[in-house]
């Protein structure tokens, strides 16, 4: 398998759009790495209540239910009280806060192909978004709550679209021969980072919300992936293998001042950001599986907030 493969499929697997066989090249977008030692439980949280620590959670899908199943759970951000809100046969993967916090998006295999769905925050009231043969996956909402963006596969290639958060008025928002994938939107809702490898190799890109102005934020041989706004807008966090593995950088919103802040050799990835910007949740396999770690925006202070034998993905911290 040459390096561009292999590259490919970490992406694929630490974002749980894999379990140890690809799906397609196609499915880069994202990444992520995690794991938890709170005993899980299948009772709904309210949907406007804390699990300890606040209205500090963490939401994040796990295997660790059944080896061959993905579903979805959430933990507060000292890694208890852990609640599964999912349960179904099918993968639940991806899920992503809205704004308000009372909202979840999700990807789900439940009806044969991903497709986007949204539950309320405790598990309930599920509905259906996309609902065609493509494949949909890594949903992003708006920072005001009423879009949601995502990735689409329409032909040969994966494209972002936006759709209204209540699935209608679908609009198209790159139409390049590359892919583009990950869009993250800025917090004042004005652009969107992405993925793309329209340069021959995985950048981030930054483009205003209609899909309009896309500028190359990082501009290096290494693929880069999973981007994610600080919530004060000035920094991007993403994913990088430009020192041979994947380490968790941050640079400014133009592409400066650019940072390593895991220098480990273990894999890292999908980074998150707490609502205050001080800290920033992780996924890594530097135990052996993927597990959920955090640590300060500046790399110190490094804590691993799950602890099981299965693997954990892609972390998403209450806005």
């Amino acid at each position: 398998m040459t390096n561009r493969l292999l590259v490919i499929f970490y992406l694929l697997l630490v974002s749980g759009i894999i379990r140890g066989c690809g799906e397609s090249r196609k499915e880069l977008v994202s990444i992520s790495v995690s794991k938890t030692t709170a005993a899980v439980t299948n009772t709904p949280v309210p949907a406007h209540t804390s699990l300890g620590g606040g209205d500090d959670n963490i939401l994040f899908s796990s295997n660790r239910g059944f080896v061959d199943n993905i579903d979805i759970y959430i933990m507060n951000a000292a890694g208890g009280n852990l609640t599964r809100l999912t349960d179904h046969a099918a993968d639940d993967r991806q899920p992503v806060w809205s704004p308000d916090k009372k909202k979840i998006a999700f990807v789900s295999l439940r009806d044969g192909n991903p497709e986007i769905y949204v539950m309320d925050a405790d598990g309930g009231n599920l509905n259906r978004l996309t609902n065609n043969e493509r494949l949909d996956s890594l949903p992003a909402w708006s920072p005001d709550g009423k879009k949601i963006a995502f990735v689409s596969l329409p032909d040969s290639n994966w494209h972002i679209y936006m759709m209204d958060a209540d699935g209608r008025n679908l609009m198209r928002l790159t139409n390049h021969p590359a892919d583009d994938g990950a869009p993250a939107w800025s917090p004042d809702g004005e652009r969107i980072a992405f993925v793309t490898d329209r340069d021959g190799n995985f950048e981030i890109y930054v483009a205003d919300a209609n899909g309009g102005n896309p500028s190359n934020q990082t501009k290096h041989a290494a693929d880069d992936g999973a981007p994610a706004w600080s919530p004060d807008g000035e920094r991007i966090a993403f994913v990088s293998n430009r020192d041979g593995n994947f380490e968790i950088y941050v640079m400014d919103d133009d592409g400066g001042n650019l940072t390593n802040l895991t220098k480990h050799a273990a894999d890292d990835g999908v980074p998150a950001w707490s609502p205050d910007g001080e800290r920033i949740v992780f996924v890594s396999n530097r135990d052996g599986n993927n597990e959920i770690y955090v640590m300060d925006a500046d790399g110190g202070n490094l804590s691993r907030l799950t602890n099981h034998p299965a693997n954990e993905f892609a972390p998403a911290w209450s806005p």
